[in-house]
């Protein structure tokens, strides 16, 4: 929800997946409108206490204003996170110092290592 005060809007801009509905209820003591600059929507005039909705689909950043001085956008995206957990090492495959010592490699140069191909424990070479 976006609130519509005498100055301002209530978050003024904002992200949203597609298919989510926005709705913008003033909340002033004055008239307010919504409009899109784009001419995708128009409110026509409200009073306090009306709200107005609009839902939103595509990707796109969509500006709209009450007045020069009101003004505020909806961003359109989709965010695919993906969290992976925090893998512990098994107890056999031990610390990076057990398997290589005081070796002329660096944490970071084995960890980068790893990440790209399978690590052969014994010799200290690297098969990809």
């Amino acid at each position: 929800m976006v609130s519509i005060r005498d100055n301002y809007f209530d978050a003024a801009d904002i992200v949203v997946a597609p298919g989510m509905t926005v709705e913008w209820v003033n909340e002033g003591a004055n008239p307010h409108s919504v409009v899109a600059d784009n001419g995708l929507f128009y409110s026509g005039l409200s009073y306090s206490g009306d709200s107005y909705s609009v839902t939103f689909d595509g990707k796109d950043t969509v500006t709209y204003h009450c007045s020069p001085e009101i003004t505020g956008s909806v961003t359109v995206a989709w965010e695919e996170r993906r969290v992976r957990p925090k893998r512990e090492p098994a107890e056999e495959e031990g610390t990076f110092e057990d398997l290589w010592g005081a070796s002329w490699l660096s944490r970071a140069q084995i960890r980068l290592m790893t990440g790209l191909g399978s690590l052969y424990r014994g010799s200290g070479l690297f098969f990809f």
